[in-house]
């Protein structure tokens, strides 16, 4: 997917021997793969910690760094999840198998990097220090797609009060969690008809929906919430 590149090469982003001290954290990843990780970049100061458990493990090191497999749609829900829960960690997607829909879907949910389960540690690599350093990896061809494309400025297909009430909430700094808790759904419940709120309006993730749903005038008036 990318050319080759050494991690000594791309310099000022990814230099071997950096001082760098980063917990990563390894989610849905086989132990195979996890083992080559872990021997291919823990001599750049990366803690590699596998865990079942990411919701906890962000909400302890929201500034640090995350790989997460994604092999289904349940999989991308996750990823979703803790990016707009914990907007500072640098996630890194590792798809399997990658497609250009999948690439695109996480990107856009946030992940500052995709990679395919059999990329090397250098390029598993790469993607982590560009996501810490506020930067998103990504190919050539998906730059020229996203740079190409632009969120549509007419008033999206119409919603429902109660989908544009859940809007106006994500929007005024609400969490998935909280939502659920306030509507009286489960967050997986959730998670769908969110989707279908983004499908209803011709976008493929929340940053997308907020920033069309503040173009077309539903968010005006805002203030701290409802």
């Amino acid at each position: 997917m990318y050319p080759a590149t050494t991690c000594g090469s791309w310099e000022g982003v990814c230099t071997k021997g950096a001082p760098l001290t980063h917990q990563l954290a390894v989610v849905n990843t086989p132990s195979l793969v996890l083992l080559g990780l872990s021997s291919a970049i823990t001599e750049f100061g990366y803690e590699v910690e596998p865990t079942d458990d990411p919701r906890g493990w962000a909400k302890k090191h929201h500034d640090q760094a995350m790989l997460i497999g994604i092999r289904v749609d349940a999989d991308i829900e996750l990823l979703d999840e803790l990016i707009s829960n914990n907007p500072s960690m640098a996630v890194v997607a590792l798809l399997d198998p990658l497609s250009p829909e999948r690439l695109s879907t996480c990107l856009e949910a946030g992940a500052c990097g995709c990679v395919s389960l059999d990329s090397s540690g250098e390029r598993i690599l790469m993607a982590l220090e560009a996501g810490l350093n506020g930067l998103a990896l990504l190919p050539v061809s998906m730059a020229r797609r996203l740079v190409g494309r632009s969120v549509r400025q007419s008033k999206p297909q119409t919603l429902t009060s109660a989908q544009q009430t859940w809007l106006r909430r994500l929007a005024s700094g609400m969490t998935i969690q909280e939502l659920a808790r306030q509507v009286g759904f489960s967050e997986r419940e959730t998670y769908r008809r969110l989707r279908q709120i983004y499908s209803a309006m011709g976008v493929r993730g929340r940053t997308e929906a907020l920033i069309l749903a503040s173009a077309s005038g539903l968010l005006e008036g805002l203030v701290g919430g409802e």
